[in-house]
């Protein structure tokens, strides 16, 4: 993480962690956040859903 942003390790995709939104990286689209919070013992936690999202979800435009 630097500069309220995480990049990914193999594609050097960059997110914006308030948003979602991609910094850099051709293709990619904003990704989905989901509610977090810190715990006490300063654990994040993050609140995600039962069902896994669909490809409308995906960071990458699906081929085809």
């Amino acid at each position: 993480m630097r500069r309220g942003a995480v990049m990914c390790p193999l594609h050097g995709a960059r997110f914006k962690l308030d948003n979602g939104e991609c910094l850099g990286g051709a293709g990619y689209k904003a990704l989905k956040l989901y509610p977090w919070r810190e715990s006490a013992d300063g654990w994040i936690e993050v609140a995600v859903p039962d069902e896994a999202p669909g490809a409308e979800h995906l960071p990458v435009k699906p081929l085809g």
